[in-house]
């Protein structure tokens, strides 16, 4: 019982910590940082402290760590000053054009009181051009009554670009401004002046530097061809292209106009290298100690065809397995999936030896949207029971996936979300009897408080899944829904969650899982995650909740490397099962749970 106080005390304090991370501070304290000085701010007047506090104390602490890394001392007293006229630049850029700025120095220490006064309004703004269809200033951040900010017009100008360049066949653009400061109303009227000259169309399309990447794969990357409108978009889309091809590190354009008015556009290109060897390896409680290599080449035939090659090792599974992608498969959005894979399990719900064989088409939908459809065949000697009466499987399987992603970043995503489905009927290619159809489903959202303190990441994660068209003891086992583990619910053991023969697993027709975690960032280096998990399986084919949910709680501790975050997480079972759940589970690897 003791123990079981303490987790919760521990828990409780991780939660508060992450909770302080939203208060509000008064001055700014750096003592991690060196600890001197310490800038005070303080609002008076008709402050807007809420809208200016965070700017100002970011640009603050900028300040005091550019001068900490360039390794020189100010006095207080120079520093504040300093300090003063950024913070006067700051505001200025947010439209308080006539903030009255204060600071006095107090036992070596800066205090400065900020009086923004009114912001200065827009009063009125318009575009002069002989261009034909061009963007409304009323579309952008330039709308009347709003206030004026710098922020808004330079991204009124990049819109204004950005759109001439996509809708233009223009060599020659030029967008420059005229903006008029009335302190008198505190208004300011604003004209963007929008120029273009020599229409274009584009020439010949060459390459330098791809020693090993043929033309012929590159030219269709490209986008636009030759006679086509000269756009200065598609340049940068090309490029764009040619970096998510993954054979390039670096990709420089050269642009040559002839006396016509034709671009010929010269893409100088630096492959990276195409052969990469991989080793790694984790560690968790229940499934211990975990290695893995690798070796991939990601240009085969110099037409970007990826060979990949995967072998896993632990206590519980060993794997190994190839596979072949080859890009633009009848169409530049689509690539063939081969793949071939032998696998031997030793797990406590069944020992199993297989091969499988597949075969996968996959489509970009759109930027965000993937689908995906393809044929497996899985033939498995599985001995269910422990006891050497093993039986055999040819599961023939033809999935359809959907993916909609709009994470920043699969390893570390602070930011976006994402849904996942699939749908997969099964055949027994050496039972005519046994069918049935698999469902999975799962979705996760990101987001980061970027101006809290820690900038902490509230990441959620869900999943559902369901099998239909066989009892339970009629599906394989290896094909059944099994909860519980570091990809699972955190806290239990590999597998343990769902129905169990006195204390073996033996899987589900369906399945629920959910995640929440807090994680913070102390450092550049070093950051911190609170969690809680649930889930479980079931042996109905929906999730049947009156046979309950397991919960589980933890905290971890994130490295950050350039690649990916390294993992260490430890969790705790709510509701204790006697004699088939431990105390804890702990978990080392390489990415964040999800």
């Amino acid at each position: 019982m003791t123990i079981y106080k303490a987790h919760n005390f521990i828990f409780v304090t991780l939660f508060l910590i992450a909770m302080l991370a939203f208060q509000n501070a008064t001055a700014i304290d750096l003592p991690l940082l060196g600890g001197k000085p310490k800038l005070n701010v303080e609002f008076s007047g008709n402050s807007y402290e809420n809208l200016l506090r965070p700017l100002i104390e970011d640009l603050l602490k900028k300040n005091y760590l550019d001068r900490k890394n360039a390794d020189f001392e100010l006095s207080t007293g120079k520093s504040a000053r300093i300090d003063k006229e950024a913070i006067e630049k700051l505001l200025r850029s947010e439209g308080f054009y006539s903030a009255k700025i204060k600071y006095e120095i107090i036992e070596d220490e800066a205090y400065f009181n900020i009086e923004p006064d009114e912001p200065y309004l827009i009063k009125n703004a318009s575009i002069e051009s002989s261009l034909e269809n061009l963007p409304s200033v009323e579309d952008m951040e330039l709308k009347k009554g709003e206030r004026f900010r710098a922020e808004g017009l330079l991204n009124a100008i990049s819109s204004i670009k950005k759109h001439i360049e996509k809708h233009h066949c223009l060599w020659e653009i030029s967008v420059d401004y005229d903006a008029t400061i009335n302190h008198s109303d505190k208004a300011a009227r604003i004209v963007i002046n929008v120029e273009g000259s020599n229409v274009a169309d584009f020439g010949s399309i060459s390459f330098e530097g791809n020693d090993t990447i043929k033309e012929s794969y590159l030219l269709p990357k490209i986008g636009f061809k030759e006679g086509g409108c000269f756009k200065r978009s598609e340049i940068e889309k090309a490029r764009l292209n040619l970096f998510e091809t993954g054979l390039v590190s670096g990709v420089e354009t050269t642009l040559q106009k002839n006396s016509d008015n034709i671009v010929d556009v010269k893409f100088d290109i630096t492959e990276r290298k195409h052969k990469t060897v991989k080793l790694g390896g984790g560690v968790s409680s229940d499934e211990g100690g975990i290695l893995s290599a690798g070796w991939e080449h990601r240009n085969i035939f110099g037409k970007a065809w990826k060979l990949q090659s995967d072998a896993k090792i632990s206590e519980l599974y060993r794997t190994a397995n190839t596979e072949l992608f080859i890009p633009s498969f009848l169409s530049p959005k689509q690539t063939l999936n081969l793949s071939a894979e032998i696998s031997e399990e030793n797990l406590e719900a069944f020992n199993s030896v297989g091969i499988s064989m597949s075969a996968g088409l996959e489509r970009k939908i759109s930027k965000h949207l993937t689908g995906s459809i393809g044929s497996r065949l899985n033939i498995t000697r599985v001995d269910e029971d422990g006891n050497g009466q093993e039986e055999t499987f040819g599961l023939l399987s033809f999935p359809l996936a959907f993916t909609y992603d709009r994470r920043d970043n699969i390893l570390d995503s602070k930011k976006g979300w994402s849904v996942n489905a699939e749908i997969a009927p099964f055949i027994d290619t050496l039972d005519t009897g046994t069918g049935f159809v698999k469902t999975t489903v799962g979705a996760s959202a990101y987001h980061t408080f970027e101006r809290a303190k820690f900038k902490p990441t509230f990441a959620l994660r869900g999943a559902v899944g369901s099998i239909n068209g066989q009892n339970t003891d009629d599906i394989p086992i290896a094909e059944r829904f099994f909860a519980g583990g570091g990809g699972s619910v955190r806290g239990y053991g590999f597998q343990k969650l769902g129905p169990l023969d006195v204390d073996i697993p033996t899987g589900g027709r369906s399945f629920t899982e959910m995640s929440l975690e807090s994680r913070l960032r102390f450092t550049q280096k070093w950051g911190g995650v609170v969690f809680l998990d649930a889930g479980n399986a079931y042996d109905d084919i929906t999730p049947d909740f009156d046979e309950g949910v397991r919960w589980a709680y933890g905290a971890g501790v994130r490295y950050y490397t350039d690649f990916a975050p390294l993992r260490f997480d430890m969790a705790f079972p709510l509701e204790r099962r006697e004699g088939i759940d431990d105390g804890f589970q702990f978990y080392i690897s390489i990415g964040q749970a999800f």
